[in-house]
Parts: C-alpha cells; sequence; structure tokens
C-alpha cells in the first residue's frame, strides 16, 4: 500500500471530511490525481523519482511533502493510471476503491500485529523530531529565552505535521520532552543523538529525514521507557 510509505518521513495526515464553512479541504488520502487534461494537478506532481504533494489539512494548514523515493514514486505513478479522480485508490475484485483511514489502520495493524494507528506513528515522529531539534540547542539560560525556544521547535514540528503548534504540544510531543528541555535535564539524550545523527548531520529542521529519525527513535524510545519503568518502580 502507497499511503503507508509515506507516513514515517513526513507525517502526512490521512484524511479529512470537507467543511462548509471554510470550503473543500483534502486530507492526503483525497488528494485528487493528475490526468491529461491537468498534468500539472495542484495536489500532485511526478518529476523522476521525486513526488510533491501539495494539500490543505486540518486547521486550513497547507501541507507541501515531497519524497525522493524510486520504489514510491513508482507505485505511485501506477494509481494514478487507474481511473477515478483520486490518487491513492487500488483494485479491489472487479472495482476500483478508494484507500480509506481505516484500510491505512487495517493494514497497519496486520503488519505490527498491534493496535498502532497511523496516529501512533505521527505521534512517534513528532515526539522524535521534538526531541532532535531540543537536543540541538543549548540549555536555556531563563525562563524567557526557554520559552522561545520551546516555541522555534513547535513550530518546526508543526510545520511538518500540517497542526499548529498548539495541537502538537496537547497531542503529539511527549511531555516529557519539553519537561526535560526546560529543566536542563536532557544532556544524556542529546550526546546519544549527536553521536547517532547520520554522517554527523547538523542538528537542525532541515536535518529531520527518514534516516534521522529511523537512527534516533530507538534513543528516545529507551529514552521515554526508562521513565515509565522508573515511576513503575
Amino acid at each position: 500500500m502507497a499511503w503507508p510509505c509515506a507516513i514515517g518521513p513526513h507525517c502526512p495526515g490521512s484524511a479529512h471530511w470537507p467543511s462548509r464553512r471554510r470550503g473543500p479541504r483534502y486530507g492526503s488520502l483525497r488528494i485528487r490525481r493528475p490526468t491529461s487534461r491537468r498534468p500539472g494537478s495542484r495536489h500532485v506532481k511526478l518529476r523522476g523519482d521525486t513526488l510533491e504533494l501539495a494539500y490543505r489539512g486540518k486547521s486550513g494548514v497547507l501541507r507541501r511533502v515531497r519524497v525522493t523515493d524510486r520504489r514510491l514514486v513508482r507505485i505511485i505513478r501506477r494509481c494514478r493510471d487507474l481511473p477515478g479522480q483520486r490518487l491513492f485508490q487500488y483494485v479491489g475484485g472487479d472495482a476500483i476503491k478508494p484507500i480509506t483511514s481505516s484500510d491505512i489502520n487495517d493494514y497497519l495493524h496486520e503488519v505490527t500485529r498491534g493496535p498502532f494507528t497511523s496516529k501512533d506513528y505521527r505521534t512517534c515522529a513528532a515526539t522524535t523530531s521534538a526531541a532532535i531539534l531540543f537536543c540541538g540547542l543549548e540549555a536555556p539560560g531563563d525562563k524567557r529565552s526557554c520559552k522561545r525556544r520551546v516555541q522555534q521547535v513547535l513550530a518546526a514540528v508543526a510545520e511538518r505535521l500540517g497542526h499548529t503548534p498548539a495541537v502538537c504540544r496537547a497531542s503529539y510531543i511527549h511531555p516529557r520532552v519539553i519537561d526535560d528541555f526546560t529543566s536542563g535535564a536532557l544532556g544524556a539524550l542529546a550526546r546519544q543523538v549527536r553521536h547517532r545523527l547520520p554522517g554527523g548531520a547538523a542538528i537542525s529542521a532541515d536535518a529531520i529525514g527518514v534516516d534521522a529519525l529511523r537512527a534516533i527513535e530507538p534513543l528516545v524510545a529507551r529514552y521515554l521507557d526508562g521513565e515509565r519503568r522508573r515511576r513503575r518502580a
């Protein structure tokens, strides 16, 4: 299934229904495919091995996602060649069916054998991204600079998720990552993150790609799991 291939690095939301007050909104699953009449669709562009998606998600936030992946683009081209308005579709029996958020979650249940949904992947990516960015910052010297740096990280993660900073903080980023940054307790994790980043990449929003997330996610998972175990002890 093509859509899950894009979950990890870019965290696109799966689907949103149109709003009568604000006009139509398109989650990534509701993106319209390019056709011969509109080859340069405003929602999707394919250039070589690069896929570009543009759509409005929750809160009317404009999402722009660029993925360079030969296998994924090959699958997307096959989806594009199917008749219908949507890009993400599949052949089920004798019918062409749109991929829904339920299909995505059923797929994740099957391959992980656990009760995981696409929101879990987005939460993991958001928390890991925030941890990477916080680990690249110096410990705040006062409350004002601390607040400013937290807002900068929230804004960077929100841009990737297509949410507002407030929603990211409330629903997607683990609170311990923020709390430990504000209290200056991220030292051990920061050293591990700097050592593990691929190719010694500088820690910045631009460094948060699929390779960085894959490399750092186990560190963040152990870091959070250690706190959970200490609370149980």
